[in-house]
């Protein structure tokens, strides 16, 4: 009775502190996403206009949020932190002949980021996740609610395999290597040039070879960047897979060497079995912790590559929109961040859970 109050208590524990590290984890990617917002580089509440057609007076009685400070010079007091809005709307005006912002020398404003961060959290609270301004038409801003779901399918549709199959080609590779020295050599001599290299050689080494096999074929072999609805898939799959394959690799070449050493090989030969069987029976078994400990690291890394491959690729993903040369601004940095953070923290609560479940039962002594 008493060791199953422990147990409950220890899971209600697990619980709570998984939970606060997620409420924590997502507070921080929120307010880290909305730090370059407190960069004051402009009056956050005046701007300059000329007026083309009407008075002042006409101006303020049309926009009463607004005040006229100085009509000699067109000085015209806004709503704190409403500049850019307003320059958008002014812009619209027919009657106003332009509108510029007043430059200030660039410095952070605790003043400015708290009314960021909280204009941010009542949108997102109201169900408004940001916005896009494209170049071809700067004075529109576009919600991203209806273009979140393309986006995140069309980053699952080759982040999922990447992640999948990288991960089974490492334990593949990681067998054949303990159950064949001859290309154990081999694959760790791969395996140490690879991990050196850093994602963006990779990339454009792939975009430099998809090149170089158009020209020789006189046409498009392998597409390299998004253009309009067609999506590169093979060089985004590439780069994203290396490093869970190279990982998973790894961390199982260096258990099953660890484990080679034990007991409990030796009697399972003692017993007649064969290599191949202690390997898949007794080895790969007794990491499977080991596994199931860097899968998150795995995961978090293939979220950086993600990034790091949409925006040289163009692609217009949860990771590469917001530097997509198509776009002008984005106010949607948040919700994406917290997007991408959502799912690492997930399969960090996913890997916890079969942890407890799967190593206590499965684990072998020496």
């Amino acid at each position: 009775m008493i060791e199953k109050e422990s147990m409950v208590i220890g899971m209600k524990t697990m619980y709570l502190r998984a939970s606060l590290v997620v409420v924590f984890v997502i507070l921080g990617v929120f307010f880290l996403s909305n730090l370059h917002k407190g960069i004051e580089r402009f009056e956050p509440d005046q701007v300059r206009v000329s007026v083309k057609k009407g008075t002042f007076e006409e101006l303020r009685s049309r926009y009463p949020e607004i005040s006229v400070l100085d009509e000699t010079t067109g000085l015209i007091g806004l709503p704190y932190g409403e500049n850019q809005s307003y320059v958008a709307k002014f812009q619209k005006d027919n009657s106003i002949g332009g509108v510029t912002m007043i430059p200030v020398k660039p410095h952070f404003s605790f003043k400015l980021y708290r009314h960021a961060v909280t204009t941010n959290l009542q949108e997102m609270l109201d169900g408004k996740f940001g916005e896009l301004v494209y170049v071809e038409r700067p004075g529109r801003a576009y919600s991203i609610n209806h273009l979140l779901p393309d986006m995140l399918l069309r980053s699952l549709s080759y982040f999922a395999p990447a992640l999948t199959g990288g991960m089974v080609l490492g334990i593949l590779f990681a067998l054949m290597a303990t159950r064949f020295h001859a290309l154990a050599g081999i694959f760790d001599k791969l395996h140490v040039l690879i991990m050196s290299l850093p994602d963006v050689f990779l990339v454009v080494a792939l975009q430099t070879v998809a090149i170089l096999l158009s020209k020789a074929a006189g046409h498009n072999v392998i597409l390299i960047m998004q253009y309009v609805n067609q999506i590169p898939f093979l060089i985004p799959f590439l780069s994203i897979m290396i490093l869970p394959f190279m990982i998973t690799y790894g961390t199982l070449r260096n258990g099953f060497e660890r484990e080679w050493e034990q007991g409990y090989v030796k009697t399972a030969y003692s017993k007649g079995l064969t290599k191949r069987m202690v390997v898949l029976r007794h080895l790969f078994r007794n990491t499977l912790d080991d596994l199931l400990s860097v899968i998150p690291r795995i995961v978090s890394i293939s979220v950086a590559s993600l990034v790091i491959v949409e925006i040289m690729t163009g692609i217009f993903g949860l990771g590469g929109y917001a530097i997509n040369p198509y776009i002008l601004s984005v106010t949607s940095l948040p919700t994406t961040c917290i997007l991408l953070a959502g799912f690492v923290l997930l399969t960090h609560g996913a890997v916890a859970l079969l942890r407890n479940k799967l190593i206590i039962s499965t684990k072998e002594g020496s």
